[in-house]
């Protein structure tokens, strides 16, 4: 799962260790917060993506629940 601004990464919760399609057995990572800083974007149009990568092996796919964001002014 990652999280870009604009199409610049600006939050990964995969190790970087582990890259996609790795065959590692399932695991919970559990609820992450994070706050990304968007001050420098102020008065500019921005696209937010929440991209989930899944595995190629269908068994380990990944689930990932986008809660509560909050954009403030």
């Amino acid at each position: 799962f990652e999280v870009t601004i604009n199409s610049v990464q600006v939050f990964k919760d995969m190790p970087p260790s582990q890259g996609h399609g790795c065959e590692d057995p399932p695991k919970m990572t559990g609820w992450v917060s994070k706050t990304v800083d968007l001050s420098e974007y102020r008065g500019s149009c921005i696209t937010i993506r929440f991209v989930n990568w899944n595995r190629p092996l269908k068994k380990y796919n990944t689930w990932t629940y986008v809660d509560d964001v909050r954009i403030d002014p």
